[in-house]
């Protein structure tokens, strides 16, 4: 996962247009591996913004 797309997420409008980008591009990820370590990096940043 770029950069770029960590930051679209982290910047969107809310927590809920952060979670519909994020979940789009779960569907994009290829590899399991990159996947589940998005997942925790994504959700941990998710949780941080929801404060």
């Amino acid at each position: 996962m770029s950069f770029e797309k960590v930051w679209d997420v982290v910047h969107a409008d809310n927590a809920d247009a952060a979670l519909l980008r994020y979940q789009q591009l779960r569907r994009d990820e290829e590899t399991a591996a990159q996947s589940f370590a998005t997942d925790s990096v994504v959700s941990n940043l998710l949780s941080l913004l929801s404060r």
